[in-house]
């Protein structure tokens, strides 16, 4: 207590007769003192007669995830890149119980394709048979490739084609000698928007066929929900483009001071893309009535 305030309080209550200032001072507090804590009771009696008493429902601030888009610098094609962002907990003293989470501004991409690998005839090393374009620069597809080789062939046509996006290395795509193989995979579209089917890195045999069928489709922009560090024993839930809001019940999220949920998406390209809290705030000494 400052010498000014102490002075305003004496001139209101005033010191009793034979009371020194200091011990005055020492009375006023102790009758503040005792009117806090009658305060603080009287709070705790309302919240125990009303569960809504103290407590406020509320949105909490966006978070906003940084969008893929065009591959960013330091990304690689044909790797999954991921955007986060995280939503700390309460200051001490409180605690929110998440009621809402709301996804907007999420892409749902309903490009599916059909494509036909022409056949070409003794193909030579990494030769483009075929390029899939117009698609979403750094976007995740799903692929299913069916590679068939025909004609002449022999050990080089054993996983010998490829699926990448600059006409390099890529990833191998199954294929086996006079057959056909069907494989399914995820891969992300060049900066070009570009898919490529080539041949691989072994010398085809001479009069070997190769041929086949891309199906492609886009997946979703995706939002994982995380309690903590983006793990999969810390997952809670995910939001799209057709299931944009959760509401994970009354109590089920609870962040107290310290706590943190992660929001990782996958692949986005929708702009911008924010995520919305709601949540009951309430002091932390409410908190095990709000949750019993």
């Amino acid at each position: 207590m400052t010498t000014s305030s102490a002075d305003e309080l004496l001139g209101v209550f005033g010191p009793v007769e034979g009371e020194t200032e200091a011990q005055a001072s020492m009375r006023i507090m102790g009758m503040l003192a005792v009117t806090l804590e009658g305060h603080r009771e009287a709070v705790q009696r309302a919240a125990d007669s009303d569960p809504h008493a103290g407590k406020i429902y509320a949105p909490i601030q966006p978070i906003v995830l940084p969008t893929i888009g065009a591959l960013a610098t330091g990304t690689v094609a044909g790797v999954t890149t991921f955007a986060s962002a995280e939503l700390w907990g309460p200051k001490t003293g409180f605690a929110w119980a998440i009621q809402r989470f709301a996804a907007f501004g999420l892409a749902s991409q309903g490009l599916s394709q059909e494509f036909t690998i022409p056949a070409t005839t003794s193909p030579t090393t990494f030769q483009t048979l075929l390029t899939m374009s117009g698609l979403v620069p750094g976007e995740e597809y799903d692929v299913t490739v069916t590679t068939t080789t025909a004609g002449t062939t022999g050990t080089p046509e054993v996983n010998n084609f490829r699926l990448n996006t600059t006409g390099g290395t890529g990833v191998i795509v199954p294929s086996l000698p006079g057959a056909s193989v069907t494989t399914s995979l995820t891969y992300v579209a060049g900066a070009s928007g570009n898919l490529l089917i080539t041949t691989g890195g072994s010398t085809p045999t001479t009069g070997a066929i190769y041929s086949g069928t891309v199906s492609i489709s886009a997946t979703p922009d995706l939002i994982n929900i995380y309690r903590g560090q983006p793990a999969p024993q810390n997952f809670l839930n995910n939001l799209t483009s057709s299931s944009p809001e959760w509401r994970p019940g009354h109590t089920s999220v609870i962040l107290q001071p310290g706590d943190f949920l992660t929001a990782q998406g996958t692949g986005l390209v929708g702009s911008p893309i924010a995520i919305n809290f709601d949540a009951v705030i309430m002091p932390l000494w409410q908190l095990s009535d709000f949750i019993s």
